[in-house]
Formats: C-alpha cells, sequence, structure tokens
C-alpha cells in the first residue's frame, strides 16, 4: 500500500494539506473528495511523490517514497493529471506507448504495443489507435491518458498503484459510470492493484469507492466507508450545503441528495 503519515505540505506560509494520515490499500479504490481547495490534488501528488511532504512521510510497500529511484518508481506506480497538455499530431497509440517508457531501453516492441492496445480496448478506445491525438474530444483524451497509465502498470510483477486526479471530468454521464467501473475491476478482480482517486461527484464516489477520505481546508474530515463518511453532518461541514442521505433503490450504497436553498417555500425565507 501507499501510506501517507501526518503529512503536511506547505506553499510559503500557506498550508494545503495539514497533518493528513491515509493509506491506499491494493484491493481497494481510495476516493478523495472535498470542496475546491481543499487540499486534494496536493495531497495525491504528494502520495505519487511528485511533491516532497514539508512535514510527515509518504511510504510505498514499507519503504519512504523519497527512496525509490524515479524509473522504479514509474514502474509500479502511474498518475494521471487533471490536465494533460499535448499539442503534437500524436497517433493515439504513441500516447498510449509513452506509458511503457519506464519498461523501454531502445524502442518499444512488439509487446509494448500489444499491451498499448489492450489498455486502449479497455478504455473502450480500440478502434482510436491511429487516429490522431488533437483530433479527439476532452473527453475522449481523458480516456487515452487512462490507458496510458493502465499500460505504464500493465505488468508490474507485483502490487501497483493507479493515482488519478479527476478522471471523469469531461465525460458524458455513460462514460464516468466505464471509466470508474474499470478501475474498481482493477482494485477487486487484481487485488495486487491500489487505486486512489480524485473525484468531485459524490454519489459517484460513493458508488465506485471502498473507503472515502473528506478534505477541508487541507485537514481531514473524515476516512472510511462511503455510509460512514457521507453524512449530512459531514457535508454541512465540509461544503456548506443541506443534503438528505437516502439508501440506493437498487445499491447498496448512500445517496446523497442536496437540497437547494430554492427548494424552501418563500414564506420561510425573511
Amino acid at each position: 500500500m501507499i501510506v501517507a503519515e501526518s503529512v503536511t505540505v506547505r506553499a510559503r506560509t500557506k498550508v494545503l494539506v495539514d497533518r493528513v494520515s491515509v493509506e491506499a490499500r491494493c484491493g481497494e479504490v481510495l476516493a478523495i473528495l472535498g470542496p475546491n481547495g481543499a487540499g486534494k490534488s496536493t495531497l495525491l501528488r504528494t502520495l505519487s511523490g511528485e511533491r516532497q511532504p514539508d512535514g510527515g512521510r509518504v511510504r510505498m510497500r514499507g519503504r519512504l517514497l523519497s527512496d525509490w529511484r524515479l524509473r522504479e518508481r514509474a514502474r509500479v506506480r502511474a498518475v494521471v493529471a487533471q490536465e494533460s497538455v499535448l499539442a503534437f499530431p500524436f497517433r493515439v497509440l504513441d500516447v498510449v506507448l509513452m506509458g511503457r517508457t519506464p519498461r523501454v531501453e531502445r524502442s518499444e516492441s512488439a509487446h509494448d504495443e500489444h499491451i498499448a492496445w489492450l489498455a486502449l480496448q479497455a478504455v473502450g478506445l480500440g478502434t482510436f489507435a491511429a487516429r490522431s491525438y488533437p483530433t479527439l474530444s476532452g473527453g475522449e483524451r481523458q480516456r487515452v491518458h487512462l490507458a496510458r497509465a493502465l499500460a505504464q502498470i500493465w505488468d508490474a510483477s507485483s502490487e501497483r498503484y493507479l493515482l488519478l486526479d479527476e478522471p471523469t471530468s469531461g465525460l458524458d454521464i455513460a462514460h464516468q459510470h466505464e471509466a470508474m467501473a474499470l478501475v474498481r475491476r482493477l482494485a477487486h478482480d487484481l487485488a495486487r492493484t491500489a487505486v486512489a482517486v480524485v473525484l468531485h461527484d459524490l454519489n459517484l464516489a460513493a458508488q465506485y469507492a471502498d473507503r472515502i477520505l473528506l478534505l477541508r481546508g487541507g485537514r481531514a474530515v473524515a476516512t472510511g466507508t462511503p455510509s460512514a463518511v457521507l453524512t449530512a453532518d459531514n457535508l454541512r461541514h465540509t461544503f456548506g450545503v443541506e443534503a438528505v442521505i437516502v439508501p440506493h433503490p437498487r445499491a447498496a450504497m448512500p445517496l446523497v441528495v442536496p437540497i437547494s436553498p430554492n427548494a424552501f417555500p418563500m414564506e420561510h425565507i425573511e
């Protein structure tokens, strides 16, 4: 697993993450939720090793993350950032093949191309291999980068880690669920995979996450199962919204129903 122990991250005098402890466990999906500016992306970058903590420590497989060589770390840990800027007219397959870089010595092999193609199939883009990347929609590009991350850790020999920062942004509702169902299958069917994902959609997190970390102002509000974390009190404290939490009519999960202030009768508003 990846373990953060009392991690603190600062930007000059501002504390972005304040003594947060959390685990990304193999066989599980961890969703990181919170309002804008809560420290979600900063925490994810710290878990990936992209950013060094100013306090506390991060371990992967029991070793300090800072002790891992970059190439060694990249073979077992893949990241999909919130935004991936790529303007060159690469083929989609070539973009996915970039994920194979930590394992390539000179040039990509037929094995690398086969894994890239399998990764594209996994995200529903098997027929897009020859397409030019800049011609894709935003949602299609996001799925290509998910495929790139999958190709990066596809054949890791033991525990592997997938860290995703808002992977469903720009996706329509069908592809949001396809993407989250895929990462959940990766974690559950291949129990050696740990997934940590930053999300904004509370109900998407409730449906696909095993555990949720709720952040507010860089601090952990609650950590636990969706039912334990997604409570009216926690959502009021974290987001400043009123919500009703009801059982999902078909799935064993809570369903969050925000209550708009405009829904109240006018006579109750002074």
